[in-house]
């Protein structure tokens, strides 16, 4: 009797250990998930390893500033595109983005993107299809033109037939799809109308009819959602108040534009876009491209640059924005007409700034960041991997700094990025 007592004793206080052990375990399991998860959400606008190798991530901008209303003819279109896809085809790009807008000739502006399309079928580029709501002040071409429709309320219900019917014509094609372009920034980039919580929601409400014809019409879309403007005082103000106003963002991919005024280091810096990135994690977003970058010469609203000093800040913008994780890093721009900020000379060949670029891609073909190395701190080394196979690019922002020693090898360095081997 006492036997079988003790026996039934010891049973209950097993029981009792291995539901306490139980409980503790299920307690780490959820502690361990939701640390994962945090993590999982708060890496954008970390510097982190990458998969994907930089050559694969990079992208041009691309429309003609002289297809104009008055002048829309689909010959000097296609001979214009012809021209400039021999700088393209050079720069090797895998995406190319284009944008789409209201336009009265709708036959004409269907001619155009299937051109667009077929010119990247040939060059194995992926399209990325850009939504344009412009402002009168904006007519500036074929590809993305204003509506003309005084009344708001007109112009927003013909824009949505727009978006429709792209979106129906082109569902079966390989195709990046981006919401409104700058709609946060308001004036000329959304129908000529101010910043207000009544916009943001107009353009959120827009942004939800794009997604929602990309389910009913194509198989597997894949949608880069924001399209936001570069952060600065004010357009920080503005995406904040399309995540008030309600912007789907949770398991979304972002798309921005970092035009920085000055060194790009300062997108590791600058408090806008710590600002913006900190909400991005916040709201959950999970991942981030870049579809619109770019230092204008001799000047422009974001500084005053040397064609020199384009190239060098245009290679270690690409480098510091694949380092952060954006899936695509497309430049603006890949027109030869627009001089300012074409990657191409007038010719459609390259210019100094894109051949610097398509060497420096060449050197990194097929690697992937790995991680920053420790240097002192204007000096800037990335570490990049291939396999078994090592490469670092390096540079610095001090211009006093001439060399430094990497595995006691001295390297002479610059503000231009270079590639080295070991």
């Amino acid at each position: 009797m006492l036997t079988r007592m003790y026996v039934a004793g010891e049973f209950y206080l097993n029981k009792k250990k291995i539901t306490i052990i139980t409980v503790i375990f299920v307690f780490v399991v959820f502690i361990l998930g939701i640390g994962l998860l945090l993590i999982q959400y708060s890496k954008i606008g970390k510097l982190k390893k990458q998969d994907t190798p930089i050559n694969k991530k990079i992208g041009v901008n691309y429309w003609s500033w002289q297809i104009t209303a008055s002048n829309s003819n689909y010959e000097t279109f296609k001979a214009m595109v012809d021209k400039d896809f021999v700088g393209i085809k050079q720069f090797s790009p895998s995406y190319l983005r284009v944008s789409v807008g209201s336009f009265d000739n709708t036959k004409l502006n269907n001619q155009m993107l299937d051109y667009i399309v077929e010119k990247c079928k040939d060059g194995h580029i992926i399209p990325i299809f850009s939504f344009f709501a412009l402002g009168d002040n904006n007519a500036v071409d074929g590809m993305s033109h204003t509506n003309h429709f005084e009344d708001y309320k007109v112009a927003q219900k013909h824009y949505r037939l727009v978006v429709r019917n792209t979106i129906k014509r082109y569902s079966r094609e390989n195709i990046i799809w981006e919401s409104v372009n700058e709609a946060n920034y308001g004036g000329n980039y959304w129908f000529n109308q101010p910043v207000s919580l009544t916009q943001a929601k107009d353009y959120i409400k827009l942004d939800k009819y794009i997604s929602s014809c990309l389910m009913q019409y194509a198989k597997k879309p894949v949608l880069l959602t924001g399209n936001y403007t570069f952060m600065g005082k004010q357009t920080i103000d503005s995406f904040e108040l399309s995540v008030f106003a309600g912007m789907p963002l949770k398991n979304k991919h972002v798309s921005f534009h970092p035009y920085i005024y000055g060194r790009p280091e300062q997108l590791l810096t600058n408090k806008y876009y710590k600002k913006f990135f900190r909400t991005l994690n916040q709201v959950r977003a999970s991942d981030i491209s870049a579809t619109e970058l770019g230092f204008g010469t001799p000047k422009n609203f974001n500084g005053n640059y040397t064609r020199q000093q384009q190239s060098s800040y245009l290679r270690r913008e690409i480098l510091i924005l694949d380092a952060l994780g954006a899936k695509q890093i497309v430049l603006w721009t890949a027109d030869s007409t627009d001089h300012t900020w074409s990657i191409e000379n007038k010719n459609g060949t390259l210019n100094s700034s894109g051949k610097d670029i398509r060497r420096m891609l060449k050197q990194l073909h097929g690697y992937s960041f790995y991680k920053r190395l420790k240097t002192e701190k204007n000096t800037y080394v990335f570490l990049y991997r291939n396999g078994y196979k090592s490469k670092i690019v390096y540079w610095s922002t001090d211009r006093k700094v001439k060399e430094f020693y990497f595995h006691r090898e001295k390297l002479s360095i610059s503000s231009n990025p270079k590639v080295h081997s070991y």
